[in-house]
């Protein structure tokens, strides 16, 4: 393929060829898609099967402890052991209350349900994301974004409703 200065560019196509009837006015053949063909090489071995359950183990592991730190941590545990919270409280009428009506004050159990559901919102996007590995199966996608989706709006809603007690609404 030649061009109006006789410079061969026969290893690219222009943007004006693939889209000249819907725009030929916009690009001209200023630019250009490059056709470039890549060797496939494995840089990589495989790791035998004794060594890769050890991996995973590992793997699982690690990712173990990162959860239990981050619910650690979102219970409220340095809140939880400088104030000396109780786990449940009542009201006036000796009714028990599990969300405390004040926005400066927290009960261990409503720190507890909170970071349930926050991980339960978390869960329910890591849920969602496996759906998209199911792209050809319609039905599994269908059924983990169904889920995913509903633990999603479980968690929000609940979490919204305990601010709105929270606040006084």
């Amino acid at each position: 393929m030649k061009n109006n200065n006789n410079i061969d560019i026969s290893g690219s196509i222009t943007i004006l060829e693939k889209i000249k009837n819907k725009t030929p006015w916009v690009f001209g053949e200023l630019i250009r898609k490059p056709k470039i063909n890549f060797p496939s090489t494995k840089m990589f071995k495989k790791i035998s099967n004794k060594f890769s359950n050890i991996f995973d183990i590992m793997k699982f592991f690690q990712y173990f402890i990162f959860l239990v730190i981050v619910g650690v941590l979102q219970t409220g545990v340095i809140y939880i052991v400088m104030n000396k919270v109780p786990a449940i409280s009542s009201d006036v009428n000796s009714n028990p209350i599990f969300v405390y009506p004040s926005i400066n004050q927290a009960l261990i159990l409503e720190s507890i349900i909170g970071s349930i559901l926050i991980l339960l919102v978390g869960l329910g996007f890591i849920i969602l994301y496996k759906s998209t590995m199911y792209v050809n199966e319609i039905r599994i996608a269908k059924r983990y974004m169904i889920i995913g989706i509903t633990l999603i709006l479980i968690g929000f809603i609940s979490l919204q409703s305990m601010l709105n007690i929270k606040i006084g609404g």
